[in-house]
């Protein structure tokens, strides 16, 4: 059985989570497994909520359509009509800052040697707090240990592979996109109005659930090869 765990295992989250556990066969949470068979179909939702995927077929996303499974349903947890509350919104991205790397394509040049760590990083100031690092720990994505660095303000020649932009009153998340523009990272950021100011890959709040855009001409650019099922689910693709 896959072990297809979306968020870190910290109890608040189980909490949260345990209503939304609506696969056949679901979850072991004992054991943060909260997806533990690809095969499962998504059937329903808690009351009093609306369908979420009704009849979805999660082969056709793998592991990864798990674990947007998860997050939507962790974000449809939150009141009607309500911002998903900053914790658990933040839980859910930071969930989604290494699963996106899966599906991500690197230059041979961005890691050091065959054994390098792969490095998420946050620039800026952390909405995550200690979220991200309960996340990651332990995890590894293409046999690499992920591990977490935080930056004050992006520079040339960080190593990152995947940056989360949050910006600063020290360097704006405009200018630190400015200062990573061609390098090979993957960079997240929340949604903004100005062109400038989206990454890579940027969250969106739709129907009160986190999902995420991409820009492809951005990620070709910055010399990144994004999967295709990883363009398949997301809400919007600029090409």
């Amino acid at each position: 059985m896959a072990d297809l765990s979306l968020i870190s295992q910290t109890s608040h989250l189980k909490a949260k989570f345990a209503p939304c556990c609506i696969i056949l066969g679901c979850a072991n949470l004992s054991r943060g497994a909260f997806f533990t068979d690809a095969r499962y179909r998504l059937i329903g939702a808690p009351a009093g909520r609306p369908w979420v995927f009704r009849g979805l077929d999660t082969r056709r996303g793998g592991r990864f359509a798990l674990g947007l499974v998860g997050a939507l349903c962790l974000a449809s947890g939150a009141p009607s009509g309500a911002r998903a509350e900053p914790s658990l919104e933040y839980a859910i991205k930071a969930a989604y800052l290494y699963k996106l790397a899966a599906f991500v394509d690197w230059p041979p040049t961005s890691f050091q040697s065959a054994n390098s760590p792969l490095h998420v990083c946050v620039v800026g100031d952390d909405p995550f707090k200690s979220a991200l690092d309960q996340t990651v720990a332990g995890q590894s994505i293409g046999g690499r240990p992920v591990q977490v660095a935080r930056y004050s303000v992006a520079e040339p020649g960080m190593d990152c592979q995947v940056a989360f932009v949050a910006g600063s009153a020290a360097q704006s998340r405009a200018d630190a996109l400015r200062a990573l523009k061609g390098q090979p990272i993957l960079t997240v950021t929340d949604q903004g109005r100005d062109p400038t100011e989206q990454g890579v890959v940027g969250f969106v709040l739709k129907d009160n659930r986190v999902r995420f855009e991409i820009d492809q001409r951005t990620a070709l650019f910055d010399r990144l090869s994004l999967s295709g099922k990883l363009l398949s689910l997301a809400l919007d693709v600029r090409r």
